[in-house]
């Protein structure tokens, strides 16, 4: 016959992670208006941080537009600060939305600015190959 098998240690919870907090009364449902004012503070902020970084990169093409020359001068010029934007701004943008979005009161906005940050790469990267295959 087989025998049973020994008796398991008692659980223990490793690395202090501390025990569960015990719900409160009433199924811990959140209070309905302050759960609609925590929706409503998040798009905000994840509206406000797509904006940004939007129009941050729509000033900078049109005043790279705007710039004086002519022809294939202000295409190189327009080129070469857009490049620039994507090289330096890009890989900052990303940082802060990173770090914006670690923060658990700001991570709508980081979410936001993640997003938009991603767009107005797309942007850029469309208005510095723009002039290669001729849409001027």
């Amino acid at each position: 016959m087989t025998q049973p098998p020994p008796p398991q240690p008692p659980i223990r919870p490793e690395f202090g992670v501390p025990p569960m907090r015990p719900m409160p009364p009433g199924g811990g449902l959140d209070d309905p208006v302050a759960r609609k004012r925590r929706m409503v503070l998040g798009i905000i902020g994840a509206v406000v941080g797509v904006g940004i970084p939007v129009l941050i990169v729509i000033i900078g093409v049109v005043f790279s537009l705007t710039a004086s020359g002519t022809g294939s001068e202000r295409w190189i010029g327009l080129s070469l600060v857009v490049l620039a934007g994507l090289a330096i701004a890009g890989p900052i943008q990303i940082i802060a939305g990173i770090v914006l979005t670690a923060v658990e009161k700001t991570r709508p906005f980081g979410v936001g600015f993640l997003i938009g940050s991603a767009v107005g790469m797309i942007i850029l990267a469309g208005a510095c190959f723009a002039p290669f295959f001729g849409l001027q």
